[in-house]
């Protein structure tokens, strides 16, 4: 059931409806993070570093579903490695 959540990015206030407050909480404090990372980095208007935030968030986000691939990869070429070892282990053992 959604519920009402109240969070602050970047010295203003909102107000949504949300499935998981600590979440929704959560993902906020971290825009708000990257948010002020880019106004502490330099005068700049507050709706550019929030699509500055917006890209790095972005780029973090594709950056973590590359890495999810390859393990996914790595964890397959693993798999097929170990049937392969059991099968060898089998035929020695018919021996």
């Amino acid at each position: 059931m959604k519920e009402t959540v109240s969070f602050t990015v970047a010295g203003a206030e909102y107000t949504v409806r949300a499935e998981d407050a600590e979440y929704t909480k959560k993902v906020a404090a971290h825009l708000d993070y990257k948010i002020g990372e880019i106004l502490r980095a330099g005068n700049i208007p507050i709706v550019e570093a929030a699509i500055l935030a917006g890209m790095n968030i972005g780029d973090e986000y594709y950056k973590v579903l590359e890495t999810a691939e390859d393990l996914r990869a790595t964890i397959k070429s693993n798999v097929e490695e170990i049937a392969r070892m059991r099968a060898e282990i089998e035929r020695l053992k018919a021996r």
